[in-house]
């Protein structure tokens, strides 16, 4: 089975992420990307916001990974 491009995005998004490679993952980005934690109500508008958010996390657990173990998408 071939994963949908969605789901390879977004797999690559994480591994941008994950080797803290900010040019990377800036242009995976859109540049109206928004981004909503729903625990603490935080949102972030634009890509700017969303990489100086996953620089913090970085700067905070600098040995933060992500891991993609299973993916769920269909169609558009």
């Amino acid at each position: 089975m071939s994963e949908t491009e969605a789901s390879t995005a977004g797999r690559e998004v994480i591994a941008a992420f994950s080797a803290a490679d900010w040019d990377r993952l800036r242009q995976l980005l859109s540049d109206d990307v928004v981004y909503e934690e729903i625990g603490t109500g935080r949102r972030f508008e634009g890509v700017d916001e969303y990489i100086a958010l996953c620089e913090g996390w970085r700067g905070a657990t600098p040995d933060v990974v992500g891991t993609v173990e299973r993916v769920a998408d269909e169609g558009d």
